[in-house]
């Protein structure tokens, strides 16, 4: 069981995403919404979880209100997108979005420490479990295109509102390590600042999350251009899922193959010539056929946080993970992590070797570790 809840939470979570995410801009020009209304509203959403993800998590972790925290942010996520179709106006919906955006920031990392306590010694199997999303997405995607082909855009909101109140449910099963906190958010923000290499990066994960963004947001606005009808946009959203599966599978072979600074360039530069041709293109059909190359673009994820443990200050064995920036959210995209039993090298990982990551400096949320070898910091 303790694998089935987070599998099952996170194929609920993203399921509900694939019905919200690519028509909230189709929802917006049906109001009538200005390009610059509609660009502030796209865009004040993931500035707003920058600020609210640190100071949720920094709430449940002070005194142990995991549970608490995690409940408020689905709660208030579904509220808000069943009660989003029944306003009009431009600025009541800001003030949904700014509450949606900040209340509900946490849940994935939530989710994310939630199912690593459960894995306990485990935790090499967080890849599978994680991709629950994956065939959440994959599924649901053509089913709401369907749905909101036949009775309404209002209708991809409560669909997601639904699912939110199902993962709300799920995650009363989560079980979370309760730890002490030692050392204040602020001194650990610091600390984070002072790494002139890891800002650059991170820089660069932002500049090239906007590209990506882009695509989220907007590309399903621009098939509605071309009078593609949202049944088609659901099954193109279908096969762009369907391809990440790949990807995620031979992860760790690409890692090796490119290393992680090659595979930075090599999504970077995919997602370059996906903007390039997804302008050229004028016929319906071949956006399905480019969908299979968002997939490439995935694997920004994955070499993203092994370059990040790399450039981890003094080359310490944990990789430090921090709840106020997460590299996903840089990237507007949920990432994935698949841990091969064995090392590049041929030796076999132990149980312990796979670690959970410990509290960082700022006490923040906890992600996956990177394995306990000298390689930590190889380039």
């Amino acid at each position: 069981m303790k694998k089935i809840w987070p599998f099952s939470y996170y194929f609920i979570y993203f399921a509900g995403m694939a019905a919200f995410i690519p028509y909230i801009v189709l929802y917006y020009q049906t109001l009538g919404f200005s390009g610059t209304q509609i660009g502030m509203l796209v865009a004040i959403s993931p500035l707003v979880s920058l600020v609210g993800g640190p100071l949720m998590t920094g709430l449940a972790d002070s005194g142990n209100r995991h549970r608490l925290v995690m409940s408020l942010a689905l709660g208030v996520a579904a509220a808000s997108m069943f009660i989003l179709p029944f306003l009009q106006a431009f600025l009541p919906v800001l003030i949904l979005i700014v509450i949606f955006s900040f209340v509900s920031a946490p849940a994935n990392s939530l989710a994310d420490s939630a199912a690593m306590s459960m894995l306990g010694d485990e935790k090499h199997l967080y890849g599978r479990v994680r991709m629950g999303g994956t065939f959440g997405w994959a599924l649901a995607a053509p089913l709401a295109g369907i749905v909101v082909a036949r009775y309404g855009l209002s209708w991809a909101f409560w669909v997601y509102a639904f699912s939110m109140f199902v993962a709300l449910l799920i995650s009363q099963n989560f079980l979370y390590t309760e730890q002490k906190e030692e050392s204040s958010f602020w001194q650990g923000l610091r600390v984070l600042l002072g790494n002139r290499q890891l800002m650059l990066f991170l820089f660069m994960a932002f500049i090239c999350g906007t590209a990506f963004a882009t695509v989220n947001n907007y590309l399903f606005a621009y098939m509605n251009q071309l009078h593609i009808d949202e049944s088609r946009m659901g099954y193109a959203l279908t096969i762009a899922t369907a391809a990440e599966i790949p990807v995620l599978f031979f992860a760790n072979r690409l890692l090796i193959r490119f290393k992680p600074r090659g595979l930075l360039i090599l999504s970077m530069a995919a997602t370059g010539v996906r903007l390039v041709v997804v302008r050229a293109l004028r016929f319906p059909d071949g956006h399905f056929g480019l969908s299979t190359s968002q997939r490439i673009d995935l694997s920004r994820i994955v070499g993203g946080r092994r370059f990040l443990c790399q450039r981890q200050r003094a080359c310490r064995p944990e990789c430090h993970h921090t709840g106020s920036v997460r590299y996903d959210d840089l990237w507007f995209r949920r990432g994935h992590r698949r841990i091969p039993r064995r090392n590049p090298f041929g030796k076999t990982w132990r149980p312990d070797d796979v670690r959970d990551l410990r509290r960082d400096d700022t006490g923040h949320a906890r992600d996956l570790c990177f394995p306990r070898t000298t390689n930590c910091c190889s380039t």
